[in-house]
């Protein structure tokens, strides 16, 4: 069983010969209860697995409420949500007898934007919005980030992509070290508040949004020397994601930070089915622009506080 993983809701609308991967009493492996709604053709089923046993059975709007009620309260930190509507839509189009107002106004409900031009209201851990992401990769994914193991993303010709961890922390402020006199690169925070901040960003954006800024190795030596990734940014007051990166003084100008993105945009549009990335570049440096214009980015917007938009359709 997946440590840390009590509860699995699923929430789908309107499909019909839907395939799941893997199976339905496989993800009793993975928690203590999984609950499925399936709404179509006007008929509410709703199959609960409980060890090797699958039951189903056709549920009123009020039982659909209560299992809505459990996701949205504050005892289901450990739980995953996975759905094709929003929480409030599923609310609204059912006439479920529950009140997102009286959730906000108890600071019981909490509203993330997780972008794409959807948002999630509750509390619930793990939040996905297309079921067919729930295969053994994610699910792996949760084990790793509930032991405090760092994913690893993917890898290229020369480099090894993962995500980062607090046993990281000498080795990535040595990489900061490096980058002093580089005008464009954001200084850390005293050493224990950039590691308060690191723990929050795991949870946080690796966690919830399966996504982050990565840290990069060389694969022949094992060596930290960047991070790339990808992060959310308010564009044309919608949440959109965009590309980031660094590459250590000492690796610079061998074509690791080109490596690095081409693959994170390849991963962006295979593994989190984006259609678009962004780049936020400051008007002055030169490299970077040039970098993202030879990925194919695309100037969007000039001069936003000193710093050019950029824009890549993948």
């Amino acid at each position: 069983m997946i440590e840390n993983l009590e509860n699995i809701y699923i929430y789908i609308e309107d499909n019909f010969n839907i395939q799941f991967e893997p199976d339905f009493r496989e993800m009793s492996n993975w928690a203590n209860n999984v609950n499925i709604c399936i709404n179509a053709d006007k008929e509410l089923t709703c199959y609960k697995i409980s060890g090797a046993k699958l039951f189903c059975e056709n549920v009123t709007n009020h039982k659909l409420a209560g299992i809505i009620g459990k996701i949205m309260d504050r005892d289901v930190e450990k739980s995953c949500f996975i759905s094709d509507y929003d929480l409030e839509d599923i609310i609204r189009k059912h006439d479920l007898d529950l009140e997102l107002e009286d959730f906000k106004q108890g600071n019981i409900l909490k509203k993330t934007d997780i972008g794409l031009g959807m948002s999630y209201y509750g509390t619930a851990r793990y939040v996905l919005f297309d079921v067919n992401d729930l295969n053994e990769e994610y699910i792996q994914s949760v084990f790793f980030r509930s032991i405090g193991k760092p994913l690893e993303i993917f890898t290229t010709d020369r480099l090894i992509v993962r995500e980062m961890c607090l046993e990281d922390m000498p080795e990535y402020y040595k990489l900061y070290e490096s980058l002093n006199e580089c005008d464009f690169v954001e200084e850390l925070y005293p050493y224990e508040e950039e590691c308060e901040f690191v723990k929050n960003y795991i949870q946080n954006m690796y966690t919830f949004f399966g996504y982050g800024l990565w840290l990069v190795f060389l694969k022949e030596t094992g060596e930290l020397i960047g991070r790339v990734g990808i992060e959310n940014r308010e564009i044309d007051n919608t949440t959109k994601q965009e590309i980031g990166y660094l590459i250590g003084k000492d690796y610079q100008e061998q074509g690791y930070a080109y490596e690095a993105c081409e693959a994170t945009i390849e991963y962006a549009r295979t593994m989190l089915n984006l259609d678009e990335l962004f780049a936020c570049i400051h008007r002055d440096n030169f490299k970077s622009i040039a970098l993202v214009e030879k990925l194919g980015f695309r100037i969007y917007a000039r001069d936003i506080g000193e710093m050019n938009l950029y824009r890549l359709e993948i």
